[in-house]
C-alpha cells in the first residue's frame, strides 16, 4: 500500500519534515517514491508547502495519507472536512503554499504580511570603530609568522 506521510529531517530538537509518497513497509526516514512538499513546524509562522497537483494525483490513484497529513491537507484545502479530494482548478493554483497557523494565533491575511515593513539590515559601516571585522585582514597585526620550510633530503 502506498502512503503519503511525513519524513523527518532537520537537527536534533529542530524538526522539519518532507511530505513524501512511500510504500507503507518502508521505514519513516527510508526509501520513498516522491517528495511532494515540506513542512516546517518550528518556524513562526509554520510553513507548509505542497505540490497540490501531485498530492491530488497520488490521492486519486489510491495513496492513503497519514492522520497528520490529512490534517495538514485540510488546512490547505486539498481535502475537505470528510477527507474527500477537493478539485484543484476551482480552489487554488498548482502549488499550495500556506503558513500554517498555530492553535492560539490569529490568522493574518497575505496582504497584511506583504505590507508590513521589513527591518533594515544593519550595515558594517554603521558599527562603532572599536569593532573589528573578522573577515577584514587589514585590522590584524601586519606581522605574520611564516612556517619554516623543512628540507627533507635523504
Amino acid at each position: 500500500m502506498v502512503r503519503i506521510r511525513l519524513r523527518r529531517t532537520g537537527k536534533t530538537k529542530q524538526p522539519s519534515y518532507r511530505v513524501v509518497v512511500a510504500d507503507s513497509r518502508s521505514p519513516r526516514d527510508g526509501k520513498f517514491i516522491e517528495i511532494i512538499g515540506h513542512y516546517n513546524p518550528v518556524r513562526q509562522p509554520k510553513i507548509l508547502e505542497v505540490n497540490a497537483d501531485r498530492a491530488r494525483y497520488w490521492l486519486g490513484v489510491g495513496a492513503q495519507p497519514s492522520e497528520t497529513v490529512v490534517r495538514l491537507f485540510k488546512q490547505i484545502h486539498i481535502l475537505d472536512g470528510e477527507g474527500q479530494i477537493i478539485p484543484g482548478a476551482a480552489v487554488e493554483p498548482a502549488s499550495a503554499v500556506a503558513p500554517v497557523p498555530a492553535v492560539a494565533e490569529p490568522v493574518t491575511a497575505p496582504a497584511q504580511i506583504a505590507s508590513s515593513p521589513e527591518p533594515e539590515p544593519e550595515l558594517i559601516a554603521d558599527l562603532p570603530d572599536d569593532v573589528v571585522d573578522p573577515l577584514n585582514d587589514q585590522d590584524v597585526d601586519e606581522e605574520r609568522v611564516e612556517p619554516e620550510e623543512t628540507n627533507i633530503s635523504s
